[in-house]
């Protein structure tokens, strides 16, 4: 009947929508974690960064002393 196909256009309407959102959700969440790993890669280099500036002021440090 005509209802019927009607209401099955709709329920195919209906679940694309839902794929499509499932879909922007699924990308959204990747973005999200890629940018988690960047902040916690820079928040390292940073720290070994600091480390080896203090390791280099120790050695200008001995250097200096040791003439």
């Amino acid at each position: 009947t005509a209802f019927k196909r009607l209401l099955l256009i709709i329920k195919s309407e209906y679940d694309n929508i839902i794929r499509q959102l499932k879909r922007r959700e699924k990308a959204e969440e990747s973005e999200q974690s890629v940018v988690n790993t960047c902040q916690r890669l820079a928040a390292e280099l940073n720290e070994r960064t600091t480390i080896l500036q203090t390791h280099g002021v120790e050695l200008q440090e001995d250097i200096r002393t040791h003439r």
